[in-house]
């Protein structure tokens, strides 16, 4: 990291730290903190639960562990981390702690930050996983069950958690958890910026994706709207 960068990230820090001590914050009023705390707790308890339910049901009903299921499993694994290193540490540090400060420790910090990056990316790519075979199990049958195996979605499905944990390797190293404030009562928990890289991953994890499964939807729209056209047609000249 340059000394530039370095230099603006803790200067950027010192004077959110400095604006805390004389500017009051909505979020630290009580009557604002409580009901979002309750709120955060909801969403937090249904989202961990609901995710555990949701791989449980799958990994313990042979008749639940179908293809699209598979996937469906991976999302709700996603979920989970969402629900472990996001929501819970957004209710801490946001409405928990007064000028949301970051009371979690450096580790937690660089934790929260990858998963925060890591769990959109890999949903992503498991969309496009599912899609991908909802493609070729309609344009391309005989291919689809020649092709697509357990083995295959296995090693698919661990390519995208891997690659999505590489690309936001950066997320977490560049992390930074800073003490501010004369009284160091303030911690801060931000990251370098990184414009290249994220450009990189906004083509990787967005465009790419997104003309996608703008190019599988239509193809299959387009069949079924063909097939559809078909099946009127041959029920007109058999009337």
């Amino acid at each position: 990291m340059s000394n530039n960068t370095n230099t603006t990230i803790e200067e950027y820090a010192l004077q959110y730290g400095n604006s805390c001590m004389y500017d009051p914050e909505l979020l630290d009023e009580p009557y604002v903190r409580y009901p979002l705390i309750s709120i955060y707790i909801f969403v937090f308890l249904l989202c961990f639960f609901g995710n555990i339910f949701t791989m449980l049901v799958i990994c313990t009903h042979p008749q639940m562990r179908t293809a699209t299921n598979f996937f469906l499993a991976n999302l709700a694994a996603a979920d989970f981390l969402v629900a472990i290193f996001c929501i819970l540490q957004n209710m801490i540090h946001i409405v928990g702690f007064n000028h949301a400060s970051w009371p979690l420790g450096e580790t937690l910090c660089q934790m929260y930050l990858l998963v925060l990056h890591l769990v959109p990316c890999a949903s992503v790519a498991i969309l496009v996983a599912v899609s991908l075979e909802k493609y070729l199990a309609v344009l391309h049958p005989l291919t689809a069950l020649k092709v697509l195996t357990h083995r295959l979605r296995v090693l698919v499905t661990i390519a995208i958690w891997l690659v999505s944990l590489l690309m936001n390797m950066p997320h977490f190293y560049t992390a930074k958890h800073f003490t501010i404030n004369p009284d160091k009562s303030l911690h801060v928990c931000m990251r370098e910026r990184l414009p290249t890289w994220i450009t990189i991953s906004f083509f990787v994890w967005y465009v790419f994706p997104l003309c996608t499964l703008a190019y599988i939807y239509c193809r299959i729209g387009l069949l079924l709207c063909r097939t559809g056209s078909l099946s009127n047609s041959t029920r007109r000249s058999s009337g």
